[in-house]
């Protein structure tokens, strides 16, 4: 006798919690609501999960490896200054595509929704990888760093509507690019 077919499988289950967590909010989010989202009793969701804690955790973990996945695409390795424009560029449409669960990347959610480090950093390695070319390794996350912060928090802000002086957005982020570029290659120039 053949077991049961599953009835769902764990990567609907986390594009299901993705789609409910940006619709509905964490707060809202429940195992019985994916449960009935996906046809299915809470009770098939535990073969997958445990808890909603890991389901969080897996949701930002996929969201993780999905920028992960559009910084490498973004970098082409063709010309430094071009893939770091192309990546921060990439990384600021991940962040529009997914903007209301976005924020819950930089939250400060309970350790068991806190995604893993490793997957933190495979994330950010081809940004990194970029950087490296331009500065000494030992530089390479602070200079990261410099580049995440700024490019969230001209993102946040503007997620947030915080921008109501008028003028031209884009071209301020661009702007913002321009500078890190040269800031960049001007410390890659001091160190040679």
């Amino acid at each position: 006798m053949c077991p049961a077919p599953a009835k769902t499988s764990y990567s609907e289950i986390i594009l299901t919690a993705q789609h409910l967590l940006e619709t509905q909010g964490l707060e809202n989010l429940s195992m019985h609501m994916v449960a009935a989202s996906l046809g299915v009793r809470a009770p098939s969701l535990y073969k997958h999960v445990e808890n909603k804690s890991q389901l969080v955790k897996a949701v930002l973990e996929a969201m993780l490896v999905e920028l992960g996945q559009a910084l490498a695409d973004a970098a082409q390795r063709h010309n430094l200054k071009d893939d770091l424009q192309a990546m921060m560029n990439a990384y600021r449409a991940f962040a529009h595509q997914h903007s209301t669960l976005y924020p819950l990347l930089y939250s400060r959610l309970s350790s068991e929704m806190q995604p893993d480090t490793k997957v933190s950093a495979t994330a950010v390695a081809p940004l990194l990888q970029t950087i490296e070319q331009w500065v000494n390794q030992e530089q390479s996350l602070s200079a990261a760093r410099i580049v995440v912060a700024f490019t969230h928090g001209f993102v946040h802000m503007e997620l947030a509507g915080a921008f109501r002086l008028g003028g031209n957005v884009e071209e301020a982020f661009e702007l913002g690019i321009e500078s890190l570029i040269e800031f960049l290659h001007k410390f890659h120039s001091d160190k040679t």
